[in-house]
């Protein structure tokens, strides 16, 4: 039987989780048979750890082998944290992703009126995600390491990687002894311009990545609706991309006129939030960022567009 791998800070109450944070983090070793993550599938630490290493290198120990890192949005319920988990595994597996995913489930209320307030649990969750995950991650880095860390972040889930990438500099981790591989943004709820390379907010980020990767869609309805909500004061990076002076570890992938020509062309609108997580030709891109192999501006998943940054396009 094969398995999912989470990590949840949720609360347990009656045996189900709750949209609080809990006084403890559970790591879950969850049934492909099961249709919701369910505390009763929690494991011992070292033990979630050893088999998440294990899968990221399906070869053996010592040879290479990834582990991407998946971060929600608000208003997404347990189930659906699981749901989504899966689609990207199946969506990655069939472009030949050998390694291991797990997600990290925070607590978003999982209802629309939620939205806003989902950020108070925020800084919360980002804390534990960087004390009981990019920890544990770090400390079994070494430099003959041949495992890779990876970061997926969605919509709000983008806002909580930098807080715990913040909060990480100020805990005891070592501020040069962690890196993450590939850190890739979607559909990004975060002020565009503070992923400048100037910006104090995600200076913490541009320290312990290698390279960034901000795929943005002009298209974004969830993301417009989130700037009214900010008396248009602040546009996201998830719809109107990286600021022109962003660090040259930072690319943007334009996918305005992919999303355009597959999505609304087709009678099929209201998809720009989400879209991503059911087209091969976004999978296709994520696998050759994971796997590093590439320089950024040659993949065949895209072309250069006029005034500099990529566009997604069809090989």
């Amino acid at each position: 039987m094969s398995h999912d791998f989470l990590v949840s800070v949720r609360a347990v109450r009656s045996g189900r989780f709750t949209n609080r944070v809990g006084p403890r983090t559970l790591f879950l070793k969850v049934p492909s048979t099961a249709t919701e993550p369910e505390p009763a599938h929690k494991i011992r630490l070292r033990d979630w750890i050893a088999e998440v290493e294990a899968a990221a290198a399906p070869d053996g120990p010592g040879c290479r082998g990834d582990i991407l890192c998946f971060i929600h949005g608000f208003n997404t319920t347990p189930q659906e944290n699981l749901e989504r988990h899966r689609v990207i595994r199946q969506g990655l597996a069939a472009q030949g992703f050998r390694g291991a995913l797990v997600s990290f489930n925070w607590p978003s209320a999982g209802v629309p009126l939620a939205y806003l307030p989902d950020r108070v649990v925020i800084d919360q969750s980002a804390n534990r995600l960087v004390q009981e995950m990019l920890r544990e991650l770090a400390r079994r880095q070494r430099t003959d390491c041949q495992i890779d860390i990876h970061v997926l972040a969605h919509s709000m889930g983008a806002y909580l990687v930098r807080q715990a990438f913040y909060q990480g500099e100020r805990t005891d981790l070592p501020s040069q002894g962690w890196l993450i591989s590939q850190l890739i943004l979607v559909s990004a709820d975060v002020s565009a311009r503070s992923l400048s390379r100037t910006d104090p907010r995600s200076a913490s980020l541009y320290r312990h990545v290698i390279r960034l990767t901000n795929y943005a869609t002009p298209q974004d309805e969830v993301l417009s609706i989130s700037t009214v909500k900010r008396l248009g004061m602040s546009q996201r990076a998830g719809r109107v991309g990286l600021p022109g002076d962003h660090p040259d570890l930072a690319v943007n992938i334009d996918c305005g006129d992919h999303f355009a020509a597959t999505y609304l062309s087709g009678g099929r609108p209201g998809r720009g939030h989400n879209w991503y997580f059911e087209d091969a030709l976004f999978y296709r891109d994520l696998f050759l960022t994971i796997e590093g192999a590439l320089d950024r501006n040659r993949f065949p998943t895209r072309r250069p567009v006029a005034g500099g940054g990529l566009s997604l396009q069809q090989p």
